[in-house]
């Protein structure tokens, strides 16, 4: 049983969901993606469960009695983006495992298999292109790949150079960076002191706080670009290397030849997010 964090509104949900497992030939599995989102509310009770789920028992309190109910042995895990969200007694009654990014020949064959499926045929070099861009992260590499589905038509042979082409009119360089990655590397390069608080940081490019922790710093870092000391968020060498290569030219507007290709490109970005 697969089931997100945000969606378990109260206790009972998930003493329904546990109770409702019965197979005794196979695993019984609870995945519960953004576990953080249950809240300290509705995390004291797998506390107290995961326990005394140990000895197959689970207690249920009816009109103030608990009462024990014999249930089918199950594994719990948990997946989070922000484990500081989660309560200290929660975290301990999980053995923590810490995932990789994807590397980019590993987002490459995604890509390169999201477009074969659709019967668009990537040349040589065009599936890297497309991992570049992907931010280590699978779901962009498909998303990435299934707008190029709907622009070429089935049978075409999609060359890299135009998809270096798509990706400029999105502002998304060789590098993986955005516009407001680039935005946040010349914030930091342009600092007195050559370093930069999180506040000030996110107050003056208008970021909300958590949503650059969780989409613009981890990337950084990942990347080598940025670090973080005592006096705040600095560049690194190879992120002020970056800054003195400047805008790429193809992020400069020269896309004249390309106009046409730009706005179909924009309004069948348009579309698909109407539908996904």
């Amino acid at each position: 049983k697969a089931i997100t964090g945000v969606t378990v509104k109260n206790e009972d949900e998930l003493y329904k969901i546990i109770c409702a497992f019965n197979y005794d030939d196979v695993p019984n599995l609870l995945f519960i993606d953004e576990i953080h989102a249950l809240g300290a509310s509705y995390q004291l009770p797998l506390e107290i469960w995961l326990p005394l789920l140990e000895q197959n028992l689970f207690y249920h309190n009816i009109r103030g009695l608990l009462s024990p109910i014999e249930v089918k042995p199950f594994t719990c895990i948990g997946a989070t983006t922000d484990p500081g969200l989660l309560t200290e007694a929660m975290r301990q009654r999980f053995w923590p495992i810490k995932l990789r990014w994807y590397t980019e020949e590993e987002l490459a064959e995604i890509a390169s298999s999201h477009l074969e499926a659709n019967a668009v045929i990537p040349a040589d070099g065009t599936a890297i292109e497309i991992a570049h861009r992907s931010r280590g992260i699978p779901r962009l590499a498909v998303r990435f790949s299934r707008l190029l589905t709907r622009i070429y038509k089935p049978g075409s042979i999609v060359e890299p150079e135009e998809v270096v082409k798509l990706f400029a009119i999105k502002k998304i360089d060789g590098d993986g960076l955005t516009e407001e990655d680039r935005e946040i590397l010349a914030f930091i390069a342009d600092s007195r002191k050559g370093a930069v608080g999180l506040a000030p940081l996110c107050s003056a490019l208008r970021l909300d706080k958590q949503g650059y922790l969780e989409m613009y710093e981890p990337f950084l870092l990942w990347k080598g670009f940025i670090t973080i000391t005592s006096r705040g968020r600095e560049l690194t060498d190879k992120g002020l290397a970056r800054i003195d290569r400047g805008t790429p030219p193809l992020m400069q507007g020269q896309m004249s030849a390309s106009g046409g290709l730009a706005q179909e490109f924009s309004l069948t970005e348009k579309a698909v997010k109407a539908k996904y």
